[in-house]
């Protein structure tokens, strides 16, 4: 999973050519508060854990004017390390602007 979520992001960032209007930073902090809650959930479900930790550790971006949002609605890629309870794993999401916020996509073991 996680090979294939990098390699994603490899792609998508190279494709994601010249930028116009909204920084690549910009972007980024939007979606992230939400992609870290979205996460946080997600870890307190797996966990059974009520307090729980998220640290964006990966964030690829698809911002407007770029040539890979020709090909689709206009979204961020978060890997997310969360923590409780003595536990840990990685949880990718999704966020976009033509969706309902952000999803998770998949989890991985921490390390992996």
């Amino acid at each position: 999973m996680r090979s294939l979520f990098t390699l994603s992001l490899l792609t998508a960032a190279l494709l994601a050519g010249c930028q116009s209007g909204v920084s690549t930073e910009q972007w980024l902090a939007k979606f992230q508060p939400k992609a870290l809650e979205t996460a946080e959930a997600a870890g307190r479900g797996d966990f059974n854990c009520p307090s729980v930790k998220g640290t964006v550790t990966q964030g690829m971006d698809n911002v407007p004017g770029s040539r890979r949002a020709e090909w689709g609605p206009d979204q961020v890629a978060f890997r997310i390390d969360v923590a409780g309870c003595g536990q840990r794993e990685y949880v990718d999401v999704i966020c976009s602007d033509s969706h309902a916020g952000c999803y998770v996509i998949g989890r991985a073991p921490v390390g992996k």
